[in-house]
Formats: C-alpha cells, structure tokens, sequence
C-alpha cells in the first residue's frame, strides 16, 4: 500500500512538472490539470494544449490507467490471500501482547511446547509463544494462540514477547545448544526472572544453569522415573 501511494504521489509530480514545462502554465493550474487527468474525472482541458502537451497526456493517462490496474490487482490479491486478515490479526496481536503481565514465554512449539502450552491453557494461564519456523508461527497464529516469530535468543524477539513483564521463560527449543542461548539472552535482560530449560543431554545441565536457568528438567530422565513409577505402582500378577 505504501508503494501504490507512492506510485500516485510521484505521478502527481511527474504530471505538475510536465504541465509547467511543457506548456508553462502556473503549479497550481499544472497540478490540476494532473489530479483530473489521473482521476480521469472528465472535466476537461483547463487551457488549449499544444501537440507536445497532448502527447504528454496520452503517456500521462496510460501511466494512471496502468497504476490503477496494478493498484486494484494488489488490493485484491492481499483481500484473497488473507494479507489484510493477518495485519490486523498480528496489530491485535501485539495489543494483547503489551497488555499481558505475569505471563509465560514458551521459546520453541514442538512436542515438549506445545505440552507446556496445553498445560497452561489447561489452568487458564497467560502465556506467549516464540517460534522460528514461519509455517509452524502462522499455524500458531490461526489457531489463536499469541505468538511472536523469530529466534528466541534474539533479544528484541524476547522483548516483542513481553520479557519485561513475564513471569517466566521456558526454553523448549529442540537443542541444549539453543536453549544456552535463550537462557543468556533472557538472563540479559532480566536477572529475576524464572527461566526453566529442558535439556536431552544430561551433561548440558551445568551448561544451562551457568548460562542462566533457574531450572532444568532432563526429558529422558523425567520420562524414565515417570515410566519407573508407573511399573511400581502396579501390582505383579503371579500365576
């Protein structure tokens, strides 16, 4: 929209500068001459043109009608491709987003992610998801969800989501490595903040706490004791 109005503005120009050179009428007169012919208004010449101010015109009106074409081509294609949707969808958005207080950071929406964020939907907890993948954010985004996309180590993500009003970061990225660098990042900027970390590998563990984490839970670990505790519980069936 910004090029299409920029497109017309510069037409203007172009039209009020040929009108005053060529047939060395006043601007005003120049610019008038422009905005009705562009308009195709049909309120005629306000002067007698001579022959270059008639050809100037065919070029003049080609120039508005191929505007007005590409214009109209625009418009509607981001009406049918759903661009306006979005836009609107993504201001309400962020207006949700600077409203939010005490909320949660979901950095990553895989399996473990989207875990967290049904256990906080679950009990009606605020929370903001930051994804990487553009797909995977737009499908976020079209299920309701608030999300920010980008790379949850890259600081200005982290403030888009709210960093300095949360009430904690959870660092789900499918990397120890990449949820290192969400920890320092969100370290960064704030130091009271509760960041929890998972983590694959149980040797990236002090990794994640120097980097920042309040605490890490090891998947392989808290699956193994989860699986352990429901062998224990049940009782052997002897023949």
């Amino acid at each position: 929209m910004l090029r299409l109005a920029c497109g017309a503005v510069g037409l203007l120009v172009v039209g009020t500068a040929g009108y005053h050179l060529i047939e060395q009428w006043s601007f005003v007169d120049s610019f008038y001459m422009s905005v009705i012919t562009l308009t195709t208004v049909g309120f005629g010449e306000i002067h007698p043109l001579s022959s270059a101010g008639r050809l100037f015109t065919i070029v003049f009106i080609l120039l508005g009608v191929g505007l007005a074409a590409f214009s109209a081509s625009t418009i509607a294609q981001s009406l049918l491709d759903g661009t306006w949707v979005r836009y609107f969808r993504r201001r309400r958005m962020i207006r949700t987003i600077e409203a939010l207080h005490d909320h949660y950071i979901i950095c990553g929406h895989g399996r473990t992610g989207r875990a967290v964020a049904h256990f906080l939907r679950e009990r009606s907890l605020p929370f903001v998801v930051i994804e990487l993948d553009p797909k995977a954010a737009a499908d976020i985004e079209d299920s309701g969800e608030t999300v920010v996309w980008g790379s949850a180590h890259d600081n200005d993500v982290l403030l888009a989501a709210g960093i300095e009003r949360a009430h904690a970061v959870v660092a789900c990225a499918s990397s120890d490595a990449e949820n290192v660098f969400i920890c320092l990042s969100a370290r960064s900027l704030r130091t009271d903040l509760v960041i929890v970390s998972r983590c694959d590998d149980p040797e990236s563990e002090s990794k994640l706490r120097k980097a920042g984490a309040s605490d890490v839970v090891t998947t392989y670990d808290l699956a193994g004791r989860a699986i352990a505790e429901a062998a224990f519980g049940r009782t052997p069936v002897r023949s």
